[in-house]
């Protein structure tokens, strides 16, 4: 793992590589260090069409209060600290300027401890012979923080440190434990958690977009026994980003995929249930919001527009039925695992036409797979004798998951026109539009009647 560095030469620097370079770097860790701000580039690698490319995820974070008084301050901000910093190119600060997106602001339902993403931009660059398929996100941090009341800047090398996502600050994330309120009845046990996305072969450019958030409660058996309680319902809460690159979009106002069963007239935009036959489910519900911080153009052509990031909170209600004799729920000796799918349907913008030298008519368009920025899980019991709180709790962890793999974006294929062909365009284009004009002209005077 790569020594990160410090620009103040009043402590030891070997403390500080050590110390910001381990796998997990938490309030409880190092309480004497606070994150102030900083932007970060996650990187992985992807391929299109049998080429390699380098896939930069840029990100400025920031804790509490606004990032800046108004987005297009927020914009100039972050892109001039990418900069600053390294992360972004002169040649690449213009592109930051008209591209970069506006992250959700979930802080209230996330407890990310604070820190949270400001801004957004992907950028792709060719991959070198040095780069390899990494087995999880490499981001590379330049941090400011706050440690025995002195400013410091933090770096990391050039291979960076594992991550979990682009929008997760290694080593600054909440990451609470168990017991971590001095309450010794409640249990907090990590969640593990992934979701995925698969596009739809038909629709041309409307395509549906399905997605999958599975969530494994692995420890639910052996709390349930050790407890004896009769465990009946799971409560779970998740928070899904989804980058939306320039050359498609989402319509704010039909956001979600709607089914409609049977003869009810509500239709249905998310499901929940359970991945194991060992687990049987009595009832659930679910409810999915989308959100989206700014205004999403959906006229502007994929040369025109900028990136995008929305969001998918989640809220599902699992009534878990009686085993065989009726004494408790069936949670089978794997665990519990919810699964949860949701849709929303992906419009393809107008592509930039293709060079003369390209052969082909079709371009391809990568999509990022979402990511589970937050989760959370409760398994509900009936109140103790005691009066003590029965209920198991779980929360999705973020920090030190190095195993936790890239996952494979989502290529489609859409065809484009021919730059060789605009002055042919153009002028069938006009002709056309003028001869409509004439008859048109025409057939309205021989309609008119003259007094």
């Amino acid at each position: 793992m790569a020594p990160a560095r410090r620009s103040s030469g009043r402590r030891p620097i070997a403390s500080i590589a050590t110390s910001l370079a381990c796998t997990i770097i938490s309030a409880s860790a190092a309480p004497e260090r606070t994150f102030l701000s900083g932007s970060v580039d996650t990187s992985h690698i992807i391929h299109i069409d049998g080429t390699i490319a380098k896939r930069h995820q840029l990100v400025c974070f920031h804790r509490g209060g606004g990032y800046a008084p108004t987005v297009a301050e927020g914009r100039e901000k972050c892109c001039r600290e990418l900069y600053q910093s390294g992360l972004l190119s002169g040649d690449d600060r213009g592109y930051c300027l008209d591209h970069v997106a506006l992250v959700p602001d979930l802080s209230s339902n996330s407890g990310d401890g604070g820190v949270r993403p400001a801004f957004y931009l992907a950028l792709d660059k060719a991959a070198d012979s040095t780069d390899a398929s990494p087995k999880s996100y490499l981001q590379r941090r330049q941090l400011m923080v706050l440690e025995d009341k002195e400013q410091e800047r933090l770096q990391d090398g050039p291979r960076g440190v594992d991550a979990y996502s682009p929008f997760h600050l290694e080593g600054f994330a909440s990451d609470d434990g168990p017991g971590s309120d001095g309450d010794q009845e409640k249990t907090v046990l990590p969640l593990e958690g992934r979701v995925g996305g698969t596009i739809s072969s038909e629709g041309g450019m409307h395509r549906a977009f399905r997605q999958r958030v599975t969530l494994s409660l692995s420890n639910a058996m052996r709390i349930t026994e050790n407890r004896r309680r009769r465990h009946r319902q799971v409560a779970v809460k998740a928070t899904i980003l989804l980058p939306i690159p320039e050359s498609i979009f989402v319509d704010a106002d039909d956001p979600l995929l709607v089914e409609y069963e049977g003869r009810s007239a509500d239709g249905v935009s998310c499901t929940a249930g359970v991945e194991s036959s060992e687990t049987t489910v009595r009832k659930s519900t679910c409810s999915v919001d989308f959100i989206h911080p700014e205004t999403i153009d959906i006229e502007q052509p994929a040369f025109a527009s900028r990136q995008y990031v929305v969001a998918y909170q989640i809220v599902a209600t699992l009534d878990l039925a009686s085993d065989s004799s009726g004494n408790k729920p069936g949670i089978g000796s794997s665990g519990l695992s919810v699964a949860i799918d949701y849709g929303t349907t992906l419009h393809v913008r107008y592509p930039s036409p293709i060079a003369p030298h390209i052969d082909g008519s079709l371009v391809p368009i990568v999509i990022e797979q979402p990511v589970l920025y937050a989760a959370s899980a409760t398994l509900e019991a009936p109140t103790a004798m005691d009066g003590s709180d029965a209920a198991i709790h779980f929360k999705l962890r973020t920090t030190g998951v190095n195993e936790h793999r890239p996952p494979d974006p989502v290529v489609i294929r859409v065809a484009a026109g021919s730059d060789g062909d605009y002055g042919w365009v153009t002028l069938v284009t006009m002709a056309s539009a003028l001869i409509g004009g004439l008859m048109l002209m025409r057939s309205l005077d021989e309609a008119s009647v003259w007094c």
